[in-house]
């Protein structure tokens, strides 16, 4: 439908479906059938902060859980499982690493998976699956890295430009933003 309104609100709504199908059948492969019903519920009725911000073109925040669950799903699937598959690790790395080039919040789920995957299967990571890991992440980094060979760190981070200069967002003012998302009391704000 080539550059509209149309297309950014097309891709907003399929990057939604795709983490509604996503959580669902992570939730039913390792939680059962209630927990899919009970997220499925939670999930169209959701708070308002992910109904606002979900409305935005292409509002990367909300769609990289989409990430979360997939990075979920492979570090669970390879935990539970007797034999996990190369494939697995693949997966896994894969996720991560895609996952950091749509968002850099993907990095708490990496963190959390090779918490978990140290303390819950730390028989099953060999060197080999280690480097089938790493080599899927790289994969998965390869559209980060060829932005930032041609914008350098501007691939990373959002900053605004005034006259050809980066503004910078004093660090107490960021502290303010989250304690005062605290201080209010309304739970999806935290």
């Amino acid at each position: 439908v080539g550059p509209t309104l149309l297309a950014n609100k097309l891709v907003a709504f399929t990057t939604t479906a795709l983490l509604l199908l996503a959580t669902l059948r992570t939730a039913r492969a390792h939680f059962g059938d209630r927990a899919a019903w009970c997220f499925g519920l939670a999930f169209v009725f959701a708070p308002e902060a992910f109904l606002r911000f979900s409305m935005l073109s292409l509002g990367t925040h909300f769609e990289a859980c989409l990430f979360f669950v997939l990075v979920a799903h492979f570090t669970l699937r390879i935990a539970a499982s007797p034999a996990p598959t190369t494939r697995d690790f693949l997966g896994l790395g894969f996720t991560a690493g895609f996952g950091l080039y749509f968002s850099l919040l993907t990095l708490a789920s990496i963190v959390w998976s090779t918490l978990a995957l140290l303390v819950f299967a730390r028989h099953e990571l060999s060197p080999r699956r280690i480097a089938v890991a790493l080599s899927g992440a790289v994969l998965g980094l390869l559209p980060l890295f060829w932005m930032m060979s041609h914008v350098g760190l501007d691939a990373l981070f959002v900053r605004a430009k005034e006259g050809g200069a980066s503004a910078k967002i004093p660090r107490w003012a960021a502290l303010q933003d989250v304690f005062g998302a605290l201080e209010r009391g309304d739970p999806g704000a935290w």
